[in-house]
């Protein structure tokens, strides 16, 4: 019976350890979440907002309103903010991005309590509100309606970025800070270069004329054209893929707790 809990151990760690590895690299390109039609919680989870990561969030109720519920600060005058992870496929690196929301952020204070709003990209996912710039126009008070704002410039070319939509409600009041959904799109490009097909110029080389010999024979004209074409058509193929080094790890890894594995089962089952 020891032994085989201990064979079922072994399976289960090696099965976890090849998920694990096979999930390294997933390609995730977009993300969606319908706010307004969620359950009011103070406990929300980055799931349920099909994000990476979350901070000093709530959903909850907005009355007075069709528009249904919204995502608002848990504790209000502290920083609150959803984080976003995006890979690219294999091979190719982002092009383009577009954030969608249909989001409201205003300030009736008077004087202004300072609410903030801003919407920040990294390739990591260590942000710094008070020294990082927020995308350009996403950012300080915006009325309520749908909004769109392009990231392609902070995203082009990159093979993994972080979006995170950060907010603080200075206020009193749960609404003067809220969002109704969140809508991220992706578009993608090759990491290499297509190669254009190299193409030699045409050369034509001039007629020779032959001076006829005027005291014995007619004048006979030799004209003679003789063009040379020479193309290049070219393979067409672009250059392989780099290889990517943690893959490789990630290989010798997983063939290194195969064999480890099939050894103490060996051990085990001499036993």
């Amino acid at each position: 019976m020891k032994k085989l809990s201990a064979l079922l151990a072994l399976i289960a760690i090696l099965s976890l350890t090849m998920a694990l590895m096979a999930s390294a690299n997933t390609p995730n390109l977009s993300a969606y979440a319908d706010i307004s039609t969620m359950e009011p919680t103070k406990d929300v989870t980055p799931e349920m907002l099909d994000a990476y990561k979350v901070e000093n969030v709530q959903i909850a109720p907005f009355p007075n309103t069709a528009d249904g519920n919204i995502l608002a600060s848990t504790v209000n005058g502290q920083d609150s903010y959803v984080i976003y992870k995006f890979t690219a496929t294999e091979g190719n690196v982002f092009k383009g991005m577009t954030l969608k929301s249909y989001a409201s952020v205003y300030d009736w204070g008077q004087p202004p309590v300072g609410n903030k709003f801003g919407v920040y990209v990294k390739e990591t996912d260590d942000f710094n509100f008070e020294t990082d710039t927020p995308v350009d126009g996403a950012s300080g008070m915006v009325q309520k309606k749908n909004h769109t704002w392009k990231l392609d410039k902070e995203v082009e070319g990159k093979s993994e970025v972080y979006v995170c939509i950060y907010f603080v409600n200075n206020s009193e009041f749960i609404d003067w800070v809220r969002f109704y959904s969140f809508d991220i799109t992706s578009t993608e490009k090759s990491l290499t270069p297509e190669t254009e097909p190299e193409t030699k110029p045409v050369t034509t080389e001039k007629p020779v004329v032959t001076e006829p010999d005027v005291t014995t024979e007619a004048p006979v004209v030799d004209t003679t054209v003789t063009t040379d074409v020479q193309t290049n058509e070219g393979s067409g193929d672009a250059e392989p893929a780099p290889v990517n080094p943690i893959a490789i790890i990630l290989i010798v890894a997983a063939a290194l707790i195969a064999i480890v594995v099939i050894v103490a089962i060996i051990k085990i089952m001499k036993k």
